[in-house]
């Protein structure tokens, strides 16, 4: 399953000049219904990329249901 993005969606940057020219959702998470079924209040974000043209994903997982 492709797990949603919260804020900002973009995940790759093409720069000219310190200007975005061009933004798309290259990356994205995957997880099985069974993991999600165990973390069910994750949080997948995507931040911020000072000097590279791709962001990091972060995935935060608030509790675990067990």
């Amino acid at each position: 399953h492709d797990l949603p993005m919260e804020d900002y969606q973009y995940t790759w940057a093409r720069r000219c000049e310190n200007f975005y020219v061009i933004e798309e959702k290259l990356d994205k998470g995957l997880a099985m219904m069974e993991w999600i079924d165990l973390f069910p209040k994750y949080t997948l974000l995507s931040g911020l990329a000072s000097k590279l043209d791709h962001s990091p994903i972060i995935i935060h997982l608030d509790e675990c249901r067990t």
